[in-house]
Formats: C-alpha cells, sequence, structure tokens
C-alpha cells in the first residue's frame, strides 16, 4: 500500500517516534509511507514488511536506486533502523492520530459481524460529524496504521474494524489507536484453531481495552466478558440489557424500537436486506448515543440509509441463469448462519458453495459437520462443497435430512473446475448460490471459471 499523509511529515519527525531522540533538523520531506516496493516513488518512505510467504527487505536495494528513504530491521544501509517494521509502522500511526483532530474513536472487534457494523457505523455518524473508518477489511495490524494514517486532519470520529488471529494482536492495535469507544459483537469460533477455547478467544478479544479504559459495548449475558469495567451490554432479545431492539422482518423490511437511557427510538422502518442486520443495528444505535444524538439526527441518518441500503447489503450477481451471492472474503460457523439469513432474503432459489473453514484445529471435523446441519435446516435446494472438510459437511447435512442426491462433492482443491462444472451442469433457472469459505479457499476462481466456462460453451 502507498499512502499519502494529509499532515505532511518529515523524516525528523519519524527518527523521533522511533527513539532516535531528538532529530528535528532532519527536515526532509516524505511525500508518502509506502509497504509495497512496486508502488515506491522518489522520497517515500519504503516500511518493508515481513509474511508468510514474502520479505519486503529483499527489494531494499532496489529501493534505494529510486530515491527513496528505506526502514529496515536487518539491513544496515537503511536511513532508519527498527527492530521490527510492522511495531514500527503501528508507532508511525499512533503518533499521525495525535496530529489529527479527532473527538472520538470506535473500535469494533467481534467474531461476527464486526463489518457490518462498522459500515453502518459509518453511515449514521457521518450526517454529524467528519468520520473516517476502515476501508473493506483492512483490519488488521498493517490495515489498521493505514487507515489512521489515510485520515484527514479535519478528521472528527474515527471507526476502526479490528480483527485478529492470534494473541497479543488486540492489544498492539489497541496501543496504536486509543479507543473511547469499545465494541465486541460476540464470542465465536472464528481461529479457534490457534486459540484451543472459547474462553482464549474472548481473552484475546478483551485486548482491546489495554491500552485505554473505553467504555465497553458487548453482548448481554455473554459470561466470557464478565468483569471488564465502564461495561454497557447489548441485546436484541434481552429488555435487562443497557441497549435493546426488538425488531420483526415483514415484506422486506426491518421494523424496530430501540429502547436506553439515552435514546428511545419506536416503530422505525428501513430497507436493509439483510435480516441479520438487527444485532449490528443494535451496537450502531448504542455509539450513536454514547455520541449523544438526538432523536431528530437519528431519524436523519436512518432516511439517508433507506436511500443508499445498497452500500451495506451483499447482492447476488447473474451468472447466465442462475445468480452469485459472494460472501467468501472469510468464514465461520456463526457467519455462515448469518449468511444463511441474507440468502433467505434474496428473491430466487436458495444454494450454497460451501468451502473449507480454516484455523480450526482439533475442532474442524466437528464445526463442519455443525455447518452441515445449518445446511440442511437452511433448505437448500443444492449444496455444493469443496475442500478437505467437504466430507463432514455432507455428513452433517445428511445426518440433519437433507438428502444425498443434492450435495456434490469435491475433495480436490487442485482441481476447482470439478466444482464450477457441479454448479453449471446442475444449476436451474434462478438459483441464488451463496458462495462461503475462508479467504485462503479462494473461492472467487470458482466465480471467474464459470464464467469462462459459459463463455467457451456458447
Amino acid at each position: 500500500m502507498r499512502i499519502i499523509t494529509d499532515i505532511p511529515l518529515t523524516m525528523g519527525f519519524i527518527k523521533q517516534i522511533l527513539g532516535y531522540g531528538c532529530r528535528q533538523n532532519d527536515t526532509r520531506l516524505i511525500n508518502a509511507i509506502c509497504t509495497d516496493s512496486r508502488e515506491i516513488k522518489e522520497n517515500d518512505l519504503f516500511i518493508p514488511l515481513r509474511g508468510e510467504t514474502y520479505d519486503a527487505e529483499l527489494f531494499l536495494d532496489d529501493v534505494k536506486k529510486i530515491g527513496a528513504y528505506t526502514m529496515s530491521a536487518k539491513n544496515k544501509i537503511a536511513d532508519i533502523r527498527v527492530p521490527d517494521t510492522s511495531a514500527a509502522l503501528l508507532k508511525i500511526a499512533a503518533a499521525y492520530k495525535k496530529l489529527l483532530n479527532v473527538k472520538k474513536t470506535v473500535a469494533i472487534t467481534g467474531s461476527v459481524g464486526k463489518s457490518t457494523t462498522k459500515n453502518l457505523t459509518f453511515n449514521f455518524l457521518k450526517s454529524k460529524y467528519k468520520v473516517h473508518a476502515t476501508e473493506g477489511n483492512l483490519n488488521n495490524e498493517i490495515g489498521v496504521p493505514f487507515t489512521v494514517l489515510s485520515a484527514q486532519r479535519d478528521t472528527e470520529i474515527l471507526v476502526i474494524e479490528a480483527g485478529m488471529n492470534h494473541q497479543g494482536e488486540l492489544a498492539r492495535i489497541s496501543e496504536c489507536i486509543i479507543p473511547d469507544i469499545a465494541v465486541i459483537t460476540n464470542i465465536g469460533t472464528s481461529h479457534i484453531g490457534n486459540f484451543g477455547t472459547r474462553e482464549a478467544i474472548a481473552n484475546a478479544k478483551r485486548e482491546i481495552l489495554l491500552a485505554s479504559s473505553p467504555i465497553a459495548l458487548i453482548p448481554h449475558g455473554e459470561p466470557l466478558l464478565s468483569g471488564i469495567p465502564r461495561v454497557k451490554t447489548v441485546s436484541t432479545s434481552s429488555q435487562s440489557a443497557s441497549y435493546y431492539l426488538l425488531s420483526d422482518y415483514k415484506n422486506g423490511m426491518l421494523r424496530f424500537d430501540f429502547y436506553s437511557e439515552k435514546l428511545v427510538l419506536k416503530e422505525i422502518q428501513t430497507s436493509f436486506v439483510a435480516r441479520h442486520i438487527s444485532e449490528c443495528l443494535a451496537y450502531t444505535l448504542a455509539i450513536c448515543a454514547e455520541l449523544d444524538f438526538s432523536v431528530e439526527e437519528i431519524f436523519a441518518s436512518i432516511d439517508e440509509i433507506n436511500r443508499v441500503s445498497t452500500l451495506l447489503e451483499k447482492r447476488a450477481v447473474r451468472f447466465g441463469d442462475f445468480y452469485i451471492l459472494d460472501d467468501s472474503y472469510n468464514s465461520s460457523y456463526e457467519s455462515i448462519y448469518c449468511a444463511f439469513k441474507t440468502l433467505k432474503a434474496q428473491s430466487g432459489t436458495p444454494c450454497a458453495l460451501i468451502g473449507d473453514i480454516l484455523e480450526l484445529g482439533a475442532s474442524a471435523e466437528k464445526i463442519h459437520r455443525h455447518v452441515g446441519m445449518l445446511c440442511a435446516d437452511a433448505k437448500l435446494s443444492k449444496l455444493y462443497l469443496l475442500g478437505r472438510f467437504a466430507k463432514d459437511v455432507a455428513y452433517g447435512a445428511m445426518q440433519n435430512g437433507m438428502s444425498k442426491d443434492r450435495i456434490f462433492i469435491n475433495e480436490n482443491l487442485d482441481f476447482p473446475e470439478i466444482t464450477a462444472m457441479q454448479i453449471i451442469e446442475n444449476s436451474e433457472n434462478d438459483d441464488v448460490i451463496l458462495f462461503k469459505a475462508s479467504h485462503k479457499m479462494n473461492l472467487s476462481r470458482i466465480a471467474s471459471l464459470i464464467e469462462k466456462m459459459q463463455k467457451q460453451k456458447g
């Protein structure tokens, strides 16, 4: 990525942040902060990062020839030496945030629903404040600092989506952004293979609170999040919560009432498509209440969101006679449950392509069988399965009453063409096929193969 900061930075400022002492005499301006050697330009600051399959430090010599400033954890030729370039990026973002006009920072984490909650929150808050929010799914230790660095100097509210795969990540993100309001939408099974238990996942989620004492908005009745200071609970079922939203969904419209000490809304109607959006909406309205929105300001936000509600929903795309609803960026048992609710709201015959959920460890077979049971409960017309755990999903579906002749299995990830052909040969007019799997399963290639095969077919 390459970010041109709205407030210009100098090499002296960067050196001071990273512990070089007072270097204000180094007034060389930095044009942009960049982590991709292919995008680098003269006078950019190159911060080489290391991933699972790459090490950007290898391109340091090439970058210096272009005329960029360089940072390194191991190369003596760099302008700035640091122990860890990723940690340095977080420190720079934290210092940049202090230069902005930010009044409040909202951090949103959780196993499911954080992206939708972030999108809703952004669209509500922007009617009253200058808001800057995470784009797409840039929610890790690299994406979060780039979100901060891309904020304009007059930003009043930062809305940060914060994800994690391992212990310690949210602690580092929290130290970077120092949230005033922190949302934990739920504790699910995402990445349970890295943590072992839901208790360990809950402890990792709590890290978003470590760098400050934010108002914490958490699910009502979640025992794994007990004992958090400054906590307020959110619910779509219990009136004992600090904030609770009661809703029903009829004729493509979500109707709701919202209750709290600070804000009460009655008989509100929205045009949201996703049925599961009520949970995310409850957190968004709780955030608005904490930021002292009036009833009139809420109504103005809802009117605007009704007008542009397509920005908040996933829509099916036509592929010949059938449709694909691509929700394959990531997956978990809980997110599949929510995705089936969105699928049901689409016009057409519900079907699904389910790929493996990764990072489940010893729980993988059990969770995939439960996913199969969800598939049967969703009354899918056809179920396409791809990956190592395809048979486990099929087993769970059949155990829960789904007919074997409606299930199509491909365990061989080296031949995605098999799955593409299964879909082409068995899809009927107006089938809507939900694509859901972990990001590394790369289900988007199936859609590309389908498109290519259909063109070849004529």
